[in-house]
């Protein structure tokens, strides 16, 4: 009975408490506008988290463009070079004055090389940017190709005096065919490119790229060797990421067609229509 006592007791307390102290309920319309105004907090407040997660540090270069101003840069390459190739005998009339009859395209072999390089960029209009540069290194890069050769028939005199001690009589030698390998390589080479880029972001760019190259060749085989420069033009494209507030790095693929060079050795004549493919990566310090 006590125990049903207190819990009628208590019960009493709470309702004549309830009498005394009614609960507000705030109206439908007070309801309406705190929760406009709960919305309107929440909506600021998520715009200024995504501001300030979006809002990039301080870039170098001018007005705070990465890519604009003055840079230079180092790139190492990766490079293959090709060549399609030609011979022409100078003096068809006469069988037995050449060494050659023919040669082969040039089979692509990789090699390595890398360039110092230096330009100014601008941005032009929006995200739109343009650059020129220049660079000078080794281009890398080698191939081979086959070439016929001939020994013509040709007669060794005769050694001493018919009859005596010691005499060896003439012998005709029959013509032998052969081959061998020429090599082709790239050697020292100077570019001029000019650059059209896109901002994709305040730190990353496309662009291509096109411009002149001369570039250095050195073709050899068993019997001599043969060097010679080329001019050509030279394309590409690539893109470059800002990683620190002065230093991007920069990653572009460029092909590159030269002039023909011609090789002249006695009556025979080899044509070389070279090109290459270049896979670079390189540094670059951005100033202001």
């Amino acid at each position: 009975m006590r125990y049903h006592d207190n819990k009628l007791t208590k019960l009493l307390h709470f309702s004549n408490h309830q009498v005394n102290n009614p609960v507000i309920i705030p109206k439908k319309g007070n309801l309406v506008k705190m929760f406009n105004h709960f919305k309107i907090a929440l909506l600021g407040t998520s715009v200024l988290a995504l501001t300030s997660l979006t809002t990039p540090l301080a870039q170098a270069g001018v007005d705070g463009n990465p890519f604009e101003g003055l840079y230079l840069g180092l790139n190492a390459n990766y490079a293959k070079v090709g060549s399609t190739n030609s011979y022409t005998d100078l003096d068809p009339d006469s069988a037995d004055n050449n060494f050659f009859t023919g040669i082969g395209d040039t089979k692509k072999g990789t090699g390595y090389g890398g360039a110092l390089y230096g330009g100014i960029g601008k941005n032009i209009w929006g995200p739109l940017y343009v650059s020129i540069e220049g660079s000078l290194g080794l281009a890398g890069g080698k191939g081979t190709a086959q070439i016929n050769t001939v020994i013509p028939e040709h007669i060794i005199p005769a050694v001493g005096t018919e009859g005596e001690d010691g005499y060896i009589p003439a012998e005709t030698i029959a013509t032998v065919t052969g081959t061998d390998t020429m090599k082709i390589k790239a050697g020292f080479a100077f570019d001029i490119n000019t650059r059209l880029g896109f901002l994709v972001s305040d730190k990353v760019m496309v662009y291509g790229l096109a411009g002149y190259t001369s570039t250095k060749y050195k073709f050899s085989d068993a019997s001599g060797d043969f060097s010679k420069g080329a001019g050509g033009y030279r394309y590409g494209a690539g893109f470059e990421i800002g990683i620190m507030e002065d230093i991007a790095v920069r990653i572009e693929y460029v092909r590159t067609e030269h002039s023909a060079i011609t090789w002249e050795r006695g009556l025979d004549s080899f044509r070389f229509d070279p090109n290459s493919q270049v896979f670079r990566i390189g540094v670059i310090l951005h100033m202001d």
